[in-house]
């Protein structure tokens, strides 16, 4: 029953056409009715566990479905009022969360109080903490033995590390709780970079080739820079180390030995008009505070551009992005636009296409959420996205929603369904963000800065 109702909440969405967002009738290619006005291709061809349906629903909206959300805030809600419990009176229940942190995440008991009706977050922590008093008057040490909780998977201490660091930035969480998720942060942050520089220190040299120089330079050294890539693999030291490597292989690539360490500004690179008009950054975040990056397929239709050209540019707007907060903490959404496209034009641009893949999913530590892919009213397209599909993986095809409306329709449902406001969309699609407003920034940041490496 439990499954059947967290399956139900999922796909809360309906299409104005009346079909339900998230089901398997909402396949990529042919599956996409053509008079749809846009579609999330979570598919029923790709097979995924019901965490995986809630984290894409979540990444592709922007907030958590409802069962989910409902959870997390009930969740919330509980721990405050754990910690409004009398010291002398929680004794047992701050006994076990020592002893075992990840005890709600990985058992049923807190779970089964936060779903309970109706729920009375006060009385909850009561509850709890009463049931844990019994249990140690009852078995003794014996109580808090390893074997009597559910064992905790990886999953469990990521999201008990996210859940720290909620409470350090709630504002009514109370100082013990606060106290307990520093250490929690702190220690995992400190472990896992000594395991990253373990991993750094035993790879093949030819693979660390530039972070090595980079590193004899005073780059990349850092610990936020360390863990801006552990937090994009999700705190996997191997994968953290790999897309390490590649930044600075990337970088090196991009700029040469002589710059590839230094702080690389706007003013440093040719950019033509085709690529200031092929990337572009919005003002602001949508609605759920992620980063808005449009990227505009038929900008590099004209000759006068060169792939590394275009490459130097999207990595800087790239890093650009990763300097405002909103999208190191909630990541990065993509637009990209082929309303204009056609067949010769994808062939045209498929090394830029590659170069900027690379970039964006293997270097930079940014954490695409989204893809929301834009076409004019042909049939092309279909032949395109099968065509794109087959050299990303199903993390990318998962999270991509197809739009084939009108200007007036995409802006309505960027609006209404994706939380993207008309001056946070371009004019291109629907939107009140001009080219000339971005030309404008452009300049002003030539002027004015340098894109660090990040650190």
């Amino acid at each position: 029953k439990q499954r059947l109702q967290t399956r139900a909440a999922m796909a809360p969405v309906v299409e104005d056409d009346g079909a339900q967002l998230g089901s398997s009738e909402t396949c990529y290619g042919s599956h996409v009715a053509a008079e749809a006005k846009s579609r999330h291709l979570l598919t029923g061809a790709i097979p995924q566990t019901d965490e995986e349906s809630v984290r894409v629903l979540t990444d592709v909206y922007g907030r958590s479905p409802p069962l989910e959300a409902r959870r997390q805030e009930r969740m919330a809600q509980l721990d405050r009022e754990i910690h409004r419990i009398p010291p002398k009176e929680r004794g047992a229940l701050d006994q076990v969360r020592f002893s075992n942190p990840v005890v709600f995440e990985a058992s049923s008991h807190a779970r089964l109080l936060v779903e309970s009706e109706p729920f009375d977050p006060a009385d909850a922590a009561l509850r709890l903490a009463r049931y844990w008093e019994r249990r140690v008057a009852m078995f003794g040490d014996r109580a808090f033995s390893d074997n009597v909780f559910a064992q905790p998977v990886y999953s469990d201490y990521l999201a008990y590390y996210h859940k720290c660091i909620r409470v350090l930035n709630d504002p009514q969480m109370e100082d013990d709780a606060k106290s307990m998720a520093t250490i929690f942060v702190n220690s995992v942050q400190r472990i896992k970079i000594e395991s990253l520089d373990r991993v750094l220190e035993d790879a093949p040299a030819a693979d660390k080739k530039a972070l090595v120089e980079a590193q004899s330079r005073g780059a990349g050294m850092s610990k936020e820079h360390k863990l801006m890539f552990l937090q994009r693999e999700e705190f996997m030291e191997t994968e953290a180390a790999q897309r390490m490597m590649k930044y600075w292989d990337m970088k090196l690539r991009l700029f040469g030995p002589d710059k590839f360490c230094l702080d690389v500004s706007l003013h440093d690179i040719e950019i033509c008009l085709q690529e200031k008009r092929f990337v572009r950054l919005m003002p602001g975040t949508d609605d759920h505070q992620r980063t808005i990056m449009a990227i505009f397929a038929n900008a590099l239709e004209d000759d006068g551009w060169t792939v590394e050209n275009v490459g130097q540019y999207y990595w800087c707007i790239v890093h650009a992005a990763l300097e405002r907060q909103s999208c190191r903490d909630n990541g990065l959404v993509v637009m990209l636009n082929y309303k204009a496209g056609s067949k010769d034009l994808n062939e045209k641009i498929g090394p830029v296409r590659h170069l900027c893949r690379s970039i964006l999913f293997e270097c930079l530590p940014v954490h695409l959420r989204a893809t929301h892919v834009f076409f004019g009213p042909s049939a092309w397209w279909q032949w395109l996205l099968a065509s794109i599909f087959a050299s990303v993986g199903s993390m990318i095809q998962k999270r991509a929603v197809i739009h084939l409306g009108t200007d007036k329709e995409n802006r309505r449902e960027l609006e209404e369904r994706f939380g993207f406001s008309p001056e946070n969309v371009p004019e291109e699609l629907g939107g009140d963000y001009l080219f000339d407003s971005w030309d404008k920034w452009l300049k002003e940041r030539g002027q004015d800065s340098a894109f660090k490496p990040i650190q």
